[in-house]
Order: C-alpha cells, then sequence, then structure tokens
C-alpha cells in the first residue's frame, strides 16, 4: 500500500512545497509551525521533526517531489502501517510517539494537500483515522490528533458535498468521545462534531437549496446516532 499511496502523490501534480528560510529541507510552506520548534526541548516536538526527516528521506530515496500531494500520500502509509500493528498488539511506547508525531504532521498537510488528493482518499483517510483511535484509545496523543485530522476532513467533505455515507460515520465515531473521561480529548471531540455541524448547514449545497444532500447527510448521522445509543443500550 506504501508504494501505491507514494505514486499516487507523486502523480498528483501539487507544486512543490518552497524551501523554509534557514533550513535544508523542502518543507517550510507546510510545515513551518514544525520547524519554527526545531529547537524546542520538548519531546512531541522532537518526535515530530524525527518522523518528518524520515518521511522526507524516503521520498528522496524515491526521487519524488516534496509535494504536499506526497506528504499526504506517505504520512497515510506511515499512519496505515501503525493501525495495522496496533489492532493486533498494543504499540510500543516509542511507536505511541511516533504515531501521534505522524498524525500531527498529517494534520498540517490536510489544508495544502489538493482537493482531488483529499475526495479520491477520503473514505480511506477516515476508516484509518476512527481504527486507529479505536485501536489507541489509552493514548491521549493520538487519538486528539486524529480527531484533528478528522475535523479537517470531515470539513472538506461538507463544503464540497462529497460521500455522505463516509461523512456520517466518521462523524458518528466522534459522539463517544464526546463523553470521554479525559476533558482534553471531551473537549476536542465536541468542537469537532459542532464545527462539522455547522459546517453542512453553511455547506454549498444547504445554501444552494441541495436539500436531498443535507437531508442525505443528516439522515446518515442520525442513524450512527441511533446504532450508538441501542449498543450502549444492549450493552
Amino acid at each position: 500500500m506504501q508504494a501505491a499511496l507514494l505514486r499516487e502523490g507523486d502523480a498528483a501534480g501539487a507544486v512543490p512545497v518552497t524551501k523554509q528560510i534557514g533550513s535544508s529541507h523542502a518543507s517550510g510552506d507546510i510545515f513551518r509551525s514544525v520547524w519554527a520548534r526545531q529547537n524546542s526541548t520538548q519531546e512531541d516536538h522532537q518526535q515530530q521533526l524525527a518522523v518528518l526527516r524520515a518521511v522526507e528521506e524516503v521520498l528522496q530515496q524515491q526521487n519524488i517531489s516534496l509535494s504536499a500531494a506526497a506528504y499526504f500520500a506517505a504520512l497515510l502509509s506511515t499512519l496505515d502501517g501503525h493501525r495495522s500493528r496496533s489492532i493486533t498488539a498494543p504499540l510500543p511506547e516509542s511507536e505511541e510517539k511516533a504515531t501521534a508525531a505522524a498524525c500531527a504532521l498529517l494534520g498540517c498537510v490536510i489544508p495544502k494537500a489538493p482537493r482531488a488528493v483529499l475526495h479520491k482518499k477520503l473514505r480511506m483517510s477516515l476508516e484509518m483515522l476512527d481504527e486507529l483511535a479505536a485501536a489507541a484509545a489509552h493514548s491521549q496523543a493520538i487519538v486528539k490528533s486524529a480527531v484533528q485530522c478528522k475535523e479537517q476532513l470531515l470539513l472538506i467533505a461538507a463544503s464540497d458535498s462529497v460521500d455522505p455515507s463516509s461523512m456520517c460515520k466518521s462523524a458518528g465515531a466522534l459522539l463517544p468521545l464526546c463523553t470521554d473521561a479525559r476533558p482534553k480529548v471531551r473537549k476536542r471531540a465536541l468542537k469537532s462534531l459542532a464545527t462539522f455541524l455547522e459546517a453542512l448547514a453553511e455547506s454549498p449545497a444547504s445554501q444552494q437549496r441541495n436539500y436531498a444532500f443535507v437531508c442525505e447527510t443528516i439522515a446518515k448521522f442520525t442513524t450512527e446516532v441511533l446504532t450508538l445509543v441501542n449498543a450502549r443500550n444492549e450493552s
């Protein structure tokens, strides 16, 4: 899967990002906030830099331009590998930290990636993030970063009126997190869910009176809510 994702990212034709001032890396436009903290002593900041350098090294070894599409594909592939391993057994602490860092980097890339690439990988991306957050539910850092990435993808889906089924299934997965015992996770999930519903109401489909799309989306989301409620009642 990794090779396929990287080829798609390279073929997407995104404009290569410009070099960061004072840095040898060609990722300044996307990861400006990450490079700005390169002298930070905080472990999570250093972990993000380590993962970013590793991703860039792989892309350069494969002669793939350092573009937003390529970063998106590479980080998706990296996270999908972590997801696969986390399903079978708990991730080692070092890999958990790398996973959280990769999620944070993905959150930097999504706003810069071509919409066509995001649309094509929307379902796969949302499903992967949902499974990753569920498998690593004990890790607050992973869950928070995954939810933030989901919010960005859901906003794009709502704004562009694409794939209501995947959109609502993933939005429904936020519901249990809205009552999570951890305040930061709960706050993040509530904000993401509220932002998604607001974006749906203000989407072009709604403004253009494309009520068929809006009603379908709301109906699917309601189904997700009822499924969750029934599951809790049965337990």
